[in-house]
């Protein structure tokens, strides 16, 4: 069976603090401890084809999806952009993003500060402190844009650059990624 296999890797570290994404209390980032990525893989066998995306956010929204699309429609021949799949590791450090919302998104409908709000106390107020100067901070829309340049950029890189390939059911010890989950010297 004729296997095509491409992939490609982008940064997509905004360049500015960001607000972390995955708590009720605002974080500012204060350092790039490991870059954030975008890694696609394209694969295609006779005809038939997909194209995975993993990026590390905290989620992925619709309109993501349905703009990245849009972006690499008809600047590929042999792409269906509906073939394509986007996913987040889901990490906690890492930014969000808005960009325009359409009908039928998930994340970021209800923001953080009103989902909080609704389970407080009569009389109690909920008060974010950052300390951070504001133009330090990436803005959420960004971050959208810092995501909407990169990532068709790598999905039309791996799909331009398929080559035939194979797979095969790993038998024996394979080596695994931590994920960035925490890892001590004393086990």
């Amino acid at each position: 069976m004729a296997l095509n296999i491409g992939w490609a890797e982008v940064n997509i570290t905004p360049e500015k603090r960001v607000s972390l994404k995955g708590q009720f209390a605002e974080r500012i980032s204060e350092y790039v401890e490991k870059p954030l990525v975008a890694t696609v893989l394209a694969v295609e066998s006779h005809g038939e084809h997909m194209v995975l995306v993993s990026c590390d956010l905290a989620s992925i929204s619709i309109s993501l999806v349905e703009n990245v699309r849009a972006a690499v429609a008809g600047k590929a021949e042999g792409l269906d952009p509906s073939k394509i799949i986007l996913s987040a590791i889901h990490t906690h450090t890492g930014p969000g993003y808005s960009g325009k919302r359409s009908h039928g998104d998930i994340a970021g409908t209800v923001g953080h500060r009103q989902s909080l709000e609704r389970y407080l106390a009569p009389g109690q107020n909920y008060i974010e402190r950052v300390n951070a100067a504001r133009e330090d901070v990436a803005t959420d829309q960004e971050v959208y844009d810092l995501l909407m340049a990169q990532i068709p950029k790598a999905i039309l890189e791996a799909w331009n650059s398929r080559k035939p390939g194979a797979f095969c059911n790993a038998f024996g010890r394979a080596a695994v990624g931590m994920c960035r989950r925490a890892s001590y010297s004393d086990n």
